[in-house]
């Protein structure tokens, strides 16, 4: 069966992207909140198996070079194209591995801070699962963490019925025929919600027409696969025990927070559960599909759930715009309202939480230390503020890192593109990332711009330049990230507030 996983993705090569909760600094964040003392990125080492074309592990080297990288993915095809990329960016501190997790951890020069284990796991049969247990223990340091993802129950139990339907529409077609049983499959469903569509239940036409809509190297790998198998957390913490490993916590933070949330506010917190029977139930009230776990040793020492001391130590880069409308009453008693590009809102009125939002909007896009956050805080307000950021890390208003990821205070002029997102421009991918680690599709309006910045053209040619195109692309600024101050937006050209996204993501430098 490992020849045949291997032969898919030969055939096929899984076009992948970055993933920022794998980011060493996210990572080891959320282990240090649970008092792990995850080692800081810069000199660390990290294994990724599973690592495709190296779109996740690449980017990571490159930003990193004083830190150590290996890459071990099955498919001779996928390690093939990533040592291509790595040679093209010159990377000289990642080594690309050719072969089964099994057989290659003898050639593994751990040990390993961070391990990580994307989009593997369920996709792969039981033997495969033991053996990457088995490499997190053998080649875990003592502080380190892992990240292996899976598709979760009850939510990922949905997703049967429409892998159920997708292989019922391929009988008859060659199994190795990949590309085939896709088109076949999706011309099928294409008809079937043509036709039928309004006698299916809503969840299932949703189904369907994600399968239309994804693109073919992840729907076959998804949908056409030998093994999807999706496992509730009680199954995946008995996996784990036989080798010396425990569940620590979803990699997001944001996901954490908004379950932590649900279970305060549901009384569920009060009723003497069990973690692990707390999370399960969680799990089924929201439908939980996928889990990002980070696991760590057994023998790791941990504290009590959140470290605020360690919070102390780390860095923080904004996600939220002050949406504060006039309001009676002084600065001081009138709530701060903050929201999220994607609309989410949380009101503030605690004098000291309101200045610490302020103080770290006024560092964006800059990761801040938490050390200046706390200035000249007296000991009852500095609990208020880390609680305050602890607070918004865990809604998703703000990136929590262990050291702040570089990006350039002021918009770079001329700008020049950050090598990662360069090479992806000059390779035709879909996806982009900058020094951030988070990913962005690659419009039209951004391969426009990519290929007019060269280094050493100023920002006022680029809005010449742009201003001059016959027909002119309608421009559209990333819906998610970063924010443009609403008092601002209506003067800021629409090609400098493009610039200012690509900067607040690293990818303009």
């Amino acid at each position: 069966m490992r020849d045949a996983i291997a032969d898919a993705y030969d055939r096929t090569p899984y076009e992948s992207g970055c993933f920022p909760f794998t980011h060493p600094a996210r990572m080891g964040a959320v282990a240090r909140l649970h008092g792990i003392e995850a080692p800081l990125p810069q000199n660390c080492r990290v294994l990724e198996i599973g690592c495709a074309m190296g779109q996740n592990l690449l980017p990571l080297a490159l930003q990193y070079p004083q830190a150590h990288f290996v890459g071990v993915d099955l498919s001779v095809v996928q390690i093939a194209r990533a040592r291509a990329s790595a040679n093209d960016l010159g990377i000289e501190n990642v080594e690309l591995l050719h072969g089964d997790i099994r057989e290659l951890q003898d050639q593994l020069r751990g040990p390993f801070d961070f391990i990580i284990c994307h989009g593997v796991y369920s996709w792969v049969p039981p033997p495969v699962r033991d053996g990457i247990l088995r490499c997190c223990a053998r080649h875990l340091t003592e502080h380190g963490v892992a990240m292996i993802s899976f598709n979760a129950l009850p939510g990922g139990g949905e997703f049967r019925r429409t892998r159920d339907l997708v292989l019922s529409l391929t009988t008859g077609v060659d199994a190795s025929d990949l590309p085939e049983r896709h088109r076949r499959a999706r011309a099928a469903l294409e008809i079937l919600l043509r036709d039928t569509g309004e006698h299916l239940d809503a969840a299932m036409r949703s189904a369907i027409q994600t399968f239309i809509d994804a693109p073919a190297s992840y729907a076959i790998h998804e949908y056409l696969s030998d093994y999807n198998e999706a496992f509730s957390l009680s199954m995946f913490t008995a996996h784990l025990e036989p080798h010396g490993l425990r569940y620590l916590a979803d990699a997001q933070l944001d996901i954490d927070g908004a379950r932590e949330r649900l279970a305060q506010r549901s009384g569920l917190t009060t009723r003497g559960m069990s973690p692990l029977a707390l999370e399960e139930t969680l799990d089924a009230l929201v439908g939980n599909a996928f889990r990002r776990a980070l696991i760590v040793r057994d023998t790791a020492h941990h504290g009590s759930y959140p470290d605020l001391k360690a919070l102390r130590s780390m860095a923080v880069a904004c996600r939220f715009a002050e949406v504060t409308e006039a309001a009676d009453g002084t600065e001081i008693t009138a709530p701060m309202t903050l929201q999220t590009p994607a609309g989410r809102t949380l009101r503030l009125l605690l004098p000291a939480a309101k200045d610490t939002a302020r103080r770290v909007l006024r560092g964006q896009p800059c990761y801040i230390p938490v050390g200046s956050v706390l200035a000249d805080r007296n000991s009852p307000e500095a609990e208020i503020v880390l609680k305050t950021l602890l607070r918004l890390a865990t809604e998703g208003f703000l990136d929590l890192v262990t050291s702040p990821l570089a990006i350039a205070a002021e918009l770079p002029d001329p700008p020049r593109l950050w090598p990662w997102a360069a090479y992806a421009f000059r390779s035709g991918a879909g996806l982009f990332c900058g020094t951030t680690h988070e990913p962005r599709e690659m419009t039209a309006e951004m391969r426009w711009l990519f290929q007019a910045i060269d280094g050493h053209k100023p920002v006022s040619e680029l809005e010449r330049l742009w201003r001059a195109q016959p027909g002119r692309l309608a421009l559209s600024t990333d819906p998610k990230y970063p924010l443009v101050d609403k008092n601002e937006a209506a003067e800021v050209p629409p090609l400098r507030s493009l610039l200012k996204s690509f900067h607040a993501l690293g990818a303009v430098t």
